[in-house]
């Protein structure tokens, strides 16, 4: 299950790295890019104090796009988590969930 708290203590710079990242890479994965820039909005707005619910990452990602989303998922982790522990226990927790460690739909 994917922790809104893996998100808070990702840097700015970071968050806004990985929008434009998720906006910029060709769409092989569409729901979990949309999902990963969702996430950082919302971890951004939280910080502005606006306060929402972060759905959870299958809300965005069909079963179809699982094996892309969970390939594509590791590659972002090797770019954007050295260093990062928040970042690397968000892109783990959606790893888990998309290869069957978490509950599918």
């Amino acid at each position: 299950m994917t922790s809104p708290g893996a998100v808070v203590v990702a840097k700015c710079d970071l968050l806004h790295a990985l929008i434009a990242t998720a906006n910029g890479v060709p769409q092989t994965a569409p729901g979990l890019l949309a999902w990963l820039e969702g996430a950082a909005d919302w971890e951004l707005n939280r910080r502005r104090g606006f306060d929402y619910a972060l759905l959870r990452p299958e809300a965005a990602i069909p079963p179809e796009e699982d094996a892309d989303s969970l390939v594509a998922t590791m590659m972002l982790r090797a770019l954007f988590a050295q260093g990062a522990p928040a970042v690397a226990a968000l892109f783990d927790a959606v790893v888990s969930l998309l290869g069957g460690g978490g509950q599918r739909h």
